[in-house]
């Protein structure tokens, strides 16, 4: 009987050391939404209408709702982020025009998507 509870504990401080792995994509989601929230200041002033400002503020509140997503459950907010990276390339490419910025963008929220793909892999094995 004692060996099966030592076995118990050891297997919850095991689960402990591996769930810091999924720390990094929360946090590096965290900088990503962050960071495009940081652009919303510059569409706030009297000059512009109020719908610059809204335009600023979808994108930063997608990527808010899909970590929300992947803080919860890291395989489906990761492949959402999986898909909004698609989806921000296919944006780009169905415009015609090839804006860096745009596949910068893509390409950090494919990383971040594997990311936590990855890591609840890791903790899961």
């Amino acid at each position: 009987m004692k060996k099966n509870q030592n076995q118990k504990k050891i297997t919850k401080i095991e689960i402990k050391k591996e769930s810091k792995w999924l720390l990094i994509p929360k946090f590096l989601a965290v900088i990503l939404v962050l960071a495009l929230y940081l652009f919303v200041g510059e569409f706030f002033s009297p000059d512009l209408q109020w719908s610059h400002f809204m335009l600023a503020i979808v994108p930063g509140s997608i990527y808010l709702a899909i970590s929300c997503i992947a803080w919860r459950n890291a395989r489906i907010g990761g492949a959402l982020f999986v898909i909004l990276g698609l989806g921000l390339v296919l944006l780009g490419l169905m415009q015609g025009r090839n804006i860096l910025g745009n596949y910068v963008l893509a390409l950090a929220t494919f990383l971040l998507g594997f990311l936590f793909i990855y890591f609840r892999r890791k903790v899961a094995q």
